[in-house]
């Protein structure tokens, strides 16, 4: 039980420095590490059930949000398979509009998964993963709104920010995950919480989240002619989720929306502008909420 407790306290003391001085050296952090753990974190969730939509097409049920066991309506898998076709076609479309660095810069290649329920509603994970749930689409009121969430989680995948946040923890999580799947499991819970408790966390992360936003209006600016629905789409949130509003990872929406108009005005984007109605296979999807 002692040799446990010093174990903790030395993960603890080891994890504060590392994420701090690990910061800097995510751009020689080679990316299959990152592969490494999306695929780790991957294998953790099959045992779980949520829906979402593989590359492939073929409608698969995986649990990537951390919400308990739910039950699924697998009679809606034609109407998730286009939705996802639809929102991976977006995708595509703002990586190789020039906005969103055309393919230029990226780390690795974006990949984008669906989910059904209503959990957190879009979000960026290792490798370039990003995931998006029906919540989320159903809340957009056009096509714009739903392009600057993608294009938020393009400027973070870009940015490799799950990595810059972790730090040297990164270097934590691969060991562990080479070492020891069901270990990193175990334990992940306590790594985060370091994580999430360092020093300086909190104005990283939230310079990493005025940076997305700024990155994803300058890319729905040159997709479209103009940022509208970037302003809106942040309202939208700000009304509908308020934990987020209230997380230590996220600054204020109205801190958010003041530097985006700020930005919009530097950049020589206007907020105002026609904005594209919401394709047929993003209107009215089904939304499993939770048990």
């Amino acid at each position: 039980m002692k040799f446990i407790f010093r174990l903790i306290i030395l993960v603890l003391l080891i994890g504060f420095v590392v994420i701090a001085t690990g910061r800097w050296t995510v751009p020689l952090t080679p990316p299959e590490w990152e592969e490494r753990l999306w695929r780790v974190k991957q294998a953790q969730l099959e045992t779980k059930l949520s829906a979402y939509v593989d590359p492939d097409g073929d409608p698969r049920y995986l649990e990537v949000f951390g919400v308990p066991e739910l039950t699924i309506n697998i009679e809606n898998s034609d109407k998730a398979k286009a939705a996802y076709y639809e929102l991976n076609r977006l995708l595509q479309a703002l990586l190789t509009s020039g906005g969103a660095g055309a393919d230029k810069g990226f780390p690795f290649a974006p990949a984008l998964y669906y989910s059904e329920h209503d959990a957190v509603p879009v979000q960026t994970h290792w490798f370039g993963a990003i995931t998006i749930n029906a919540e989320a689409v159903n809340a957009a009121q056009s096509e714009n709104e739903i392009a600057f969430m993608l294009a938020h989680e393009l400027a973070h995948v870009k940015h490799r920010d799950i990595a810059r946040y972790n730090g040297g923890m990164t270097y934590v999580f691969h060991m562990l995950a080479m070492s020891d799947d069901k270990t990193l499991g175990k334990i992940n819970p306590l790594l985060n919480t370091i994580v999430r408790r360092a020093p300086g966390q909190r104005s990283l992360s939230h310079s990493q989240e005025f940076r997305a936003d700024r990155k994803a209006l300058s890319t729905i600016c040159e997709f479209y002619g103009s940022g509208a629905g970037a302003v809106s789409n942040l309202e939208r949130y700000r009304d509908r989720y308020r934990d987020i509003a209230t997380s230590p990872t996220h600054p204020a929406y109205a801190e958010r929306i003041s530097a985006l108009t700020a930005a919009a005005d530097e950049i020589g984007c206007t907020l105002d502008g026609e904005e594209r109605a919401k394709p047929e296979e993003l209107v009215r999807l089904l939304q499993i909420g939770r048990p």
